[in-house]
């Protein structure tokens, strides 16, 4: 089959996550092997790099993954541009309408077939870039499909209250995921595909990000080029979503949100928003949380909000910090 994938995946203090992932790809070559692992331990300052080379090592995987090691920890986003950057710099055994880049999470785990499935779609359909189903490891799907964020979508998710979810659910940024395959506005960044001409023209992940929002940026970056970009259902990926960050895992909503989290959001609102819309928006989504958790009250619900969400968001929204577009910190290692 026509078709070559260069896979990008990262790794940060999660070694068995990327072996367990790296084992489903070998999985994957008995039925689809034109493919390239690049991975980048990425700074984790514990013992990551030497047991992943040994994996590569014991399981005989030095012809199919090209193993790069940071000494810093670049983030999400400079993981990945490194990997894609020296991935680029090498030819393609394929044309360029059928060379791809897939940016892959450590946390994932490839189900059978799942890399013939969107490498096969890429090339018989007009789609610049691609992502699959995400799921649980039993096979609950996850909202992986969805659509850019907006005022009515803002205060809606900030309210979180029946009635006014069901009077904005058009505007809802994660919908019932389609069952067919279908033009989207952004895919989770665990999962993305994309031609490699389309990276030369669209360019590199912001790097201002960090990590979170990255994968929403680049996917208004292809829309604002003109590429499409599609759901593929048929191919199944799990993923064990917050694994690697905890953020977004079961009852995350119990932790406290880190302050890059709410940076990424500014900078991501600021750059297509603009400062005026922004300001209107962090004031909607305060004063819609706040309305939200009188509900949830006055109901004795769980509010299911972060620790000190409020008072987080409002320190890092563009209401204190005004209308500089921000670089997300590097997060003190802990």
């Amino acid at each position: 089959m026509n078709g070559y994938l260069d896979i990008v995946i990262v790794n940060f203090r999660q070694p068995g996550l990327t072996i367990d992932c790296l084992k489903s790809l070998e999985d994957e070559r008995t039925e689809f092997n034109n493919f390239t692992v690049w991975l980048c331990e990425n700074g984790s300052g514990d013992n990551s790099a030497e047991i992943l080379q040994k994996a590569i090592a014991e399981n005989q995987w030095e012809s199919w993954v090209e193993f790069r090691v940071s000494l810093d920890n670049t983030g999400f986003s400079g993981g990945n541009n490194l990997l894609i950057n020296e991935a680029l710099q090498h030819p393609s055994p394929e044309a360029d309408e059928q060379s791809y880049v897939f940016l892959l999470n450590n946390d994932t785990i490839v189900r059978p077939g799942a890399l013939k499935t969107l490498v096969e779609f890429m090339n018989f359909t007009n789609a610049d870039a691609c992502g699959s189903r995400l799921e649980d490891p039993d096979g609950t799907i996850q909202r992986s499909a969805f659509r850019f964020f907006s005022l009515r979508s803002e205060l809606a998710a900030a309210v979180n209250f029946g009635p006014i979810s069901k009077l904005f659910e058009n505007y809802q940024v994660a919908p019932e995921p389609p069952t067919k395959p279908c033009v989207v506005d952004w895919v989770a960044g665990a999962s993305l595909l994309v031609k490699r001409r389309v990276i030369r023209e669209v360019g590199l992940l912001d790097h201002g990000f960090w990590t979170y929002f990255e994968d929403v940026d680049y996917c208004h970056r292809l829309k604002i080029h003109g590429y499409s970009l599609w759901y593929v259902p048929k191919a199944r990926i799990v993923h064990l979503v917050g694994a690697s960050s905890g953020i977004t895992a079961d009852k995350a909503w119990m932790k406290r949100r880190p302050a890059y989290w709410f940076q990424a959001r500014r900078r991501y609102f600021l750059k297509y928003q603009g400062y005026t819309k922004t300001l209107i928006i962090d004031s909607i989504e305060i004063i819609g949380s706040a309305i939200g958790l009188l509900i949830k009250k006055l109901r004795n619900q769980d509010p299911h909000r972060p620790v000190n969400f409020l008072k987080d968001f409002l320190a890092e929204s563009a209401i204190v910090k005004g209308r500089k577009l921000p670089v997300v910190e590097t997060p003190k290692p802990k």
